[in-house]
């Protein structure tokens, strides 16, 4: 794959991570993420970590906005290494708003998000 395609086919991937949680689109969301994926950080300043699955759960028990309406979310930047890759976004979900950093690597041609580590905004 040449410079240009790499960046549109990981871009492609964050975009589903992001508007699959975002709207609540378990099949985006996963088809994101990898199986073995670790989702970490801070909700209300306790270290929490999560599997693909119970990040599902928690997407799908929070709702989503409906698919298609205008919602808080950009990609911030991309950086790319030969297979592997980091992501930074910026987003709102559930009210609350998050900066995601995400390292992505190429497996088997596909580009797959295999790590998450979030930061929640709180106010004040």
């Amino acid at each position: 794959m040449q410079a240009g395609s790499e960046l549109e086919a990981i871009r492609a991937v964050v975009l589903d991570y992001m508007e699959g949680m975002i709207f609540a689109d378990l099949q985006r969301l996963q088809r994101a993420l990898h199986s073995t994926c670790l989702i970490v950080g801070h909700v209300d300043a306790v270290f929490t970590t999560e599997t693909v699955q119970q990040f599902s759960d928690a997407v799908q028990h929070a709702g989503g906005l409906p698919v298609g309406s205008d919602y808080v979310g950009e990609i911030v930047s991309i950086d790319v290494s030969g297979p592997a890759a980091m992501s930074k976004v910026n987003n709102r979900f559930a009210g609350v708003d998050y900066t995601d950093y995400l390292t992505l690597l190429r497996l088997e041609g596909r580009w797959t998000i295999m790590h998450k580590t979030y930061h929640e905004h709180v106010a004040g």
